[in-house]
């Protein structure tokens, strides 16, 4: 292998990563502090990098020094850099330039409708925005040319290998085994919600007391507020979280933020010697997920972290007088709810499977945009006996479709199987795990995930790391079990 060519590869890495962050900021800024009307400059910019973008990974050039490279170099990290970089280079040829800079301005312009209807529960600007977006999805996946169901594609950009098939019969045998737990417990005595008013000053504080005692290095990121939570990844050294401060729910505000503090220290963890092959990478959305999935929920609402939470809290405000035990019933009552990033650990999958089916019939062409409002009201009405009174706690309530991002919503249900196994695995590795946590140590589980899943970037598939990682494990088994000692706890 010549050295001058495999520099120049690893100086076109840098330079579509450097795109990538600042395309990545620009989306973090629009979320955050862009004023309203900064849209019309902020679409036209994002058209612009994109279709920039897209020019340099689909020239000729660039495919033919990677198919060189692909039969020369020799180091398996080398040869995972190359394929890589050669299937997003064969992807993104597959789509015409005029496509991807159309869809970004699309994205761009509908971010701000869809928040305005979720505002003021009026679809009236948002639907046409969504009739689009819909549409140049179809484009996008026809023109992969992938064969099978058409939504295999867009399922394929999130999880690499993922169909219909694979997830269909895996939805299929976990929604069998939810559906009678749920119902086993849901018409039960609950325990109470958390009502308690907190200021959004203190709840800033208590977030940015829970994320960096979970590990998250504030100097290598930060945290802020946005109408839906999200997490921005410029590289390990900058990572933005945001979050949504709720007065009267301490617990939804909490769960948000250590989602989103999970996909940080992922970010944070991910291997810098690779930054410059492309391999400082998350190795797939459902992996990522695992991580953020894994401290809302395993860590996040169990007894031992309320333990510590509650000490923590009042000892800086002893006016907030919050048990652990009302902490870890509030959090892990089932009750079928109507917004996802609120809805307790056991029917969550339940609204996965929910968008799922609709995502698969959208992009099909089974149905269209205009039907949706009330197809979602129906299955929310079917699956979980609760029908939305309004659109913004309906299909508006998340941000995935106005960013164009049909396919990525089974990536959630993947992160939680894979994060139940986690915590099987690492109880095995750290037998005083629980008692860590209640003491507010959580570097041990850290320091776990970062030899087991974030060191490996994406030199191998998700399934690879997350096998090596916790071995030959049934991951719907493993679900089902930590759902089942949550509520054997909780309502014996």
């Amino acid at each position: 292998m010549s050295k001058a060519k495999w520099n120049k590869f690893t100086e076109r890495i840098e330079e579509f990563r450097a795109l990538r962050g600042i395309m990545g900021l620009l989306s973090w800024d629009q979320e955050t502090y862009m004023p309203p009307s900064g849209i019309t400059h902020r679409s036209q910019q994002t058209a612009t990098l994109s279709a920039l973008l897209h020019d340099k990974v689909v020239d000729p050039r660039w495919g033919d020094l990677l198919n060189e490279l692909d039969t020369s170099v020799e180091s398996p990290v080398q040869k995972s850099a190359v394929k890589k970089a050669l299937r997003n280079h064969n992807r993104s040829a597959c789509i015409p330039r005029s496509l991807v800079e159309e869809f970004s301005k699309v994205r761009s312009e509908s971010q701000p409708l869809w928040s305005e209807a979720k505002q003021n529960n009026d679809i009236s600007k948002f639907l046409p925005a969504l009739e689009n977006l819909v549409r140049l999805s179809r484009e996008y996946a026809a023109h992969y040319k992938m064969g099978g169901h058409l939504y295999n594609a867009l399922l394929d950009g999130f999880d690499q290998g993922m169909t219909v098939q694979k997830l269909d019969p895996m939805f299929t045998r976990l929604k069998a085994k939810l559906v009678p737990l749920v119902n086993t417990y849901k018409d039960r005595p609950q325990p109470p919600r958390i009502t308690t008013t907190i200021p959004e000053d203190v709840l800033t504080k208590i977030n940015h007391k829970v994320i960096h005692s979970l590990g998250f290095d504030l100097k290598a990121g930060r945290l802020d507020t946005s109408s839906h939570p999200f997490t921005s990844g410029q590289g390990p050294k900058d990572v933005r979280l945001t979050t949504s401060n709720r007065t009267e729910d301490i617990l939804g505000t909490l769960t948000g933020t250590i989602h989103e503090c999970g996909h940080g220290l992922y970010e944070q963890g991910l291997p810098l010697k690779w930054m410059n092959i492309g391999l400082c990478e998350d190795a797939g959305c459902g992996i990522h997920e695992s991580q953020s999935r894994f401290y809302e929920n395993i860590i996040g609402r169990s007894y031992p972290f309320f333990v510590w939470l509650s000490r923590t809290i009042a000892k800086d405000y002893p006016a907030i007088n919050i048990t652990p035990q009302q902490f870890y019933g509030a959090a892990n009552r089932i009750s079928p709810s109507l917004i996802r990033i609120y809805a307790d650990e056991t029917t969550y999958n339940l609204h996965i499977i929910i968008r799922y089916e609709i995502e698969k019939q959208l992009i099909s062409g089974q149905m269209e945009a205009k039907d949706v409002p009330e197809a979602w009201a129906k299955a929310y009405q079917e699956n979980l006996g609760v029908r939305p009174k309004t659109y913004a706690e309906g299909f508006l309530q998340d941000i995935h479709w106005s960013l164009g991002y049909f396919g990525y919503f089974p990536s959630y249900t993947i992160g939680n199987l894979f994060s139940a196994s986690y915590k099987f695995a690492m109880q095995k590795d750290i037998p005083d795990m629980w008692e860590k946590v209640k003491e507010g140590e959580f570097e041990t589980i850290l320091k776990w995930l970062r030899k087991n899943i974030h060191d490996h970037g994406c030199v191998r598939s998700q399934d690879e790391i997350v096998q090596n990682a916790v071995g030959k494990r049934d991951h719907v088994e493993d679900l089902i079990a930590h759902f089942k000692q949550r509520q054997e706890r909780l309502y014996s």
